[in-house]
C-alpha cells in the first residue's frame, strides 16, 4: 500500500518486550477515508477527469502515487532515532538531526529518498553493501558511521556522528583563514581520502559541501562526508537526468565526465580543484550549463595557479602540485593521496616561513618601523613645542643684538683679526 513515509512514535514498551513488533501509522487509513465516493478528494478527482484527457490524467495520478520523503519532527524511527530537525535535502537523500534514545547522543540521520521506480530495489541493495564498507572506515578526518539499516517504511538510512561546524565553502570564504591554514585543511582531506583508498573505497564526489570543519585547540579539524554515495546512484537514470548522479560538475574529473571507469585518481583530480578554489575563490572551469562545465574539464588546458587572480599569495611549490593533480590523463597526476598530503604540508611550511611566489625570502623583505616610531603627517606635540621655544629664543637674541644690548658674536672676531 502506498504511504507518505510519515512514521510515528512506536507504542511504549518495557525493556523486557524490546523485540515486540513496532507499530507504525501509515497513510492507509487516510487513503481509505478519502477513497469514499463523496469525499472532497473524490469530487476533485472527478472534476479533473472531466477537464483533462484520460492519458494525461493517468500520468498525473502516477506522480501523485509517489511517497513523500519527509519525516515529522519528534517522530521516532528505526526504534531509537528521534527526529529533531531537518538539516539538508539533496536529490538522493534527506539528512536529519536526530537523537539516539539508547546511546544518548546526537546523530545525523541520512534517509534515502524512494523515487517510485523499478530501480529502487537494486539501489537499496547497493546502498546496504556500501554502508557495510563505510563502517570499516575509522579515521579522525572521516565522519563516523554509527549505524545503518532500514526504517519501518522500508527506506534505507545511515546514522553518522553529528558535526556541529561549518562546511568548507563557509571556511574558505572567511578571509581570516590564512594560506597555511587552508593548506593544512587540504592535507587533512587528503589524509582521509588516503585512508579510504587503502580500504578500497573511492569517494567520487569530493567537493566543498562534502567536507565539514571544527575548531579545536586553535586549529581546524575536518570531517569528510558522503563516501560511496555517487557510486550508488550512478545507474539511476532519473537522478542522472537531474545532474545528481555525476556529482558536482565543477569538481568532476574528465574520466568521470565521460562516464568511464573510475579509480582513486578521480579523487586526486577533485582535490586539486578544491585547492584551486581555496586560493582563488572561484572554479577553474565554469560554463553556462553543467554540460558545458563538464566539457571544459575534458578539453580546456589546465590553468596555472601562479598566474591566476588569487585571494592569498601562492606558497612556492603549490602551483605545480595543483596543476599536476588536475592533469587530463590520470597517469599524469600525483600517484597517491599520501604524496599529495605531504606536498600540501610542505607548502604550508613554506607559507609559514614567508616563501611565496613573486615575493622574496623573509630576510629580503624590508619591515616597517615599530608603531611607536611611526610619525603621522605632523610632528609630535612635544617636538612642536621645542621648535617653537627655539624660534622664540632666536628672535629674542636677534632683537637684543639690534638694540645694542649684546654685541654680535662676530664683532669680537673682527677685532682680534685687526
Amino acid at each position: 500500500m502506498a504511504h507518505d513515509g510519515e512514521i510515528t512514535t512506536p507504542i511504549p514498551r518495557s525493556r523486557f518486550a524490546a523485540e515486540a513488533a513496532r507499530v507504525r501509522v501509515r497513510r492507509g487509513m487516510k487513503l481509505v477515508e478519502e477513497s469514499g465516493e463523496h469525499s472532497p478528494s473524490a469530487r476533485l478527482r472527478r472534476a479533473v477527469e472531466d477537464a483533462l484527457p484520460a492519458q494525461r490524467m493517468q500520468v498525473h495520478t502516477a506522480v501523485q502515487a509517489r511517497p513523500k520523503a519527509g519525516i515529522a519532527r519528534g517522530a521516532v524511527v528505526g526504534g531509537c532515532y528521534r527526529i529533531v530537525e531537518r538539516l539538508a535535502r539533496g536529490g538522493s537523500a534527506i539528512v536529519y538531526r536526530a537523537f539516539h534514545t539508547e546511546l544518548k547522543r546526537e546523530v545525523a540521520l541520512k534517509v534515502l529518498v524512494l523515487h517510485g521506480t523499478g530501480d529502487d530495489a537494486g539501489f537499496e541493495t547497493r546502498f546496504v553493501q556500501e554502508a557495510k564498507a563505510l563502517v570499516a572506515l575509522q579515521h579522525p578526518n572521516i565522519v563516523e558511521v554509527v549505524d545503518f539499516g532500514r526504517l519501518e517504511d522500508g527506506r534505507c538510512y545511515l546514522a553518522m556522528e553529528f558535526i556541529d561546524g561549518p562546511r568548507l565553502n563557509e571556511v574558505f570564504r572567511d578571509s581570516a583563514v590564512g594560506a597555511a591554514e587552508r593548506l593544512e585543511i587540504l592535507a587533512q582531506v587528503a589524509d582521509a581520502l588516503a585512508h579510504a583508498h587503502g580500504c578500497g573505497v573511492i569517494h567520487r564526489d569530493v567537493k566543498l559541501s562534502n567536507v565539514m570543519a571544527l575548531r579545536q585547540d586553535g586549529g581546524w579539524v575536518v570531517k569528510v562526508l558522503d563516501f560511496g554515495l555517487a557510486r550508488l546512484v550512478e545507474e539511476d537514470q532519473e537522478l542522472t537526468r537531474q545532474g545528481v548522479v555525476m556529482g558536482s560538475p565543477h569538481f568532476m574529473s574528465p574520466e568521470q565526465a565521460r562516464g568511464q571507469a573510475l579509480d582513486s585518481r578521480t579523487d586526486i583530480y577533485s582535490l586539486g580543484v578544491l585547492a584551486w578554489v581555496a586560493f582563488t575563490g572561484c572554479f577553474p572551469f565554469s560554463g553556462p550549463t553543467p554540460a558545458a562545465t563538464m566539457v571544459q574539464h575534458c578539453i580546456e588546458p589546465v590553468p596555472m595557479l601562479s598566474v591566476a587572480t588569487t585571494l592569498f599569495p601562492i606558497p612556492e611549490g603549490l602551483s605545480p602540485v595543483v596543476s599536476r593533480c588536475m592533469a587530463k590523463e590520470p597517469d599524469a597526476r600525483v600517484p597517491r593521496m599520501e604524496d599529495l598530503a605531504t606536498a600540501f604540508r610542505r607548502t604550508a611550511q613554506r607559507a609559514r616561513q614567508g616563501h611565496f611566489v613573486g615575493l622574496g625570502a623573509p630576510e629580503a623583505v624590508v619591515l616597517p618601523p615599530p608603531a611607536n616610531r611611526t610619525w603621522s603627517s605632523a610632528p609630535p606635540s612635544h617636538l612642536r613645542l621645542a621648535l617653537l621655544a627655539w624660534l622664540l629664543v632666536s628672535t629674542a637674541c636677534l632683537w637684543w643684538q639690534e638694540e645694542g644690548a649684546v654685541p654680535p658674536p662676530w664683532t669680537r672676531a673682527l677685532k682680534e683679526d685687526r
